[in-house]
């Protein structure tokens, strides 16, 4: 499956497209616009120290990528564990009242897709949807 994702130079603005190998890659070099040194990762371009990554030693340009790394997964964590809950969210379950069934006043739950499962039913599944025996299996 080929990843497509939209990126914008932190250092200059300008706007592109690019495309993935893999989710979980991580592209380091420069803007074609600026020339400036960034980093994608995770579909976001964060801007690195040009100076620093073109002469510092190997430990050094390590560090600094670490460094932005982290505060970008920082910012991010913090960003979904320090986010106002919702009203909604908030309210505690009611009990069912007499008669009624406990699955109405629960909330599901539902785990985001990863990448990899998304990548197995693409590989696996959806060519087997055009059998009409495995589609009906599936959809009744």
């Amino acid at each position: 499956m080929i990843n497509i994702i939209k990126v914008q130079c932190p250092h200059c603005g300008v706007q592109g497209q690019l495309v993935l190998p893999e989710s979980d890659t991580l592209i380091v070099g420069p803007c074609p616009e600026c020339n400036k040194t960034l980093v994608i990762f995770a579909g976001k371009a964060l801007p690195l120290d040009t100076n620093l990554m073109a002469h510092a030693s190997r430990e050094e340009a390590y560090a600094h990528l670490y460094e932005v790394l982290n505060a970008f997964i920082h910012e991010r964590l913090d960003g979904l564990f320090n986010a106002p809950v919702k009203e909604e969210d908030a309210s505690p379950i009611e009990e069912p009242k007499n008669g009624e069934s406990s699955k109405k006043s629960e909330k599901t739950i539902h785990p985001s897709i990863s990448v990899k499962e998304v990548n197995a039913f693409v590989k696996e599944e959806l060519p087997l949807l055009d059998n009409n025996n495995y589609f009906r299996a599936i959809f009744g």
